[in-house]
């Protein structure tokens, strides 16, 4: 026999034996009601709903919601749909919130302010993270000295 058969004979052999030796999925099952899940985060996720944490669970990835609104915000995730768009830059945005905040990227607005040493801040979030510095609070720790 040629060359070329024994190389294809050899390459089939190793991929048979590559098959056989994968090892198959595990599947993880509710003990409440029985529905199986590829992987144990959406088993989790899904014993939510039979401790009645949540209202709503996506069926794409089993993501589970007390509020209707973060499911729909959570939906857009998976369908890429971002309906708020900056007419100056054309960026997009699922949230019209975040449309908002984007929005003083342009005009260099910064309409949150801290009342106890007047610096201006963008975003809410970053006015919050700035008075963990008036609270003594440290996000970070030094790991010599704490």
């Amino acid at each position: 026999s040629c060359s070329v058969e024994k190389n294809h004979s050899k390459r089939k052999r190793n991929r048979d034996s590559q098959t056989r030796l994968k090892p198959r999925r595990k599947s993880f099952s509710c003990d409440e009601c029985g529905e199986t899940f590829q992987w144990l985060y959406k088993l989790k996720n899904h014993m939510r709903i039979h401790r009645g944490e949540n209202l709503v669970v996506c069926k794409d990835c089993g993501k589970g919601f007390n509020s209707l609104e973060h499911f729909k915000y959570h939906l857009k995730l998976h369908t890429g749909e971002r309906p708020f768009a900056c007419d100056q830059c054309g960026k997009t945005f699922i949230q019209k919130y975040s449309l908002r905040v984007h929005m003083t990227s342009h005009t260099r607005e910064k309409p949150f302010q801290c009342e106890l040493c007047h610096k201006k801040f963008t975003s809410n979030g970053g006015l919050k993270n700035h008075m963990t510095i008036h609270k003594g609070i440290k996000p970070f720790a030094c790991g010599d000295c704490g």
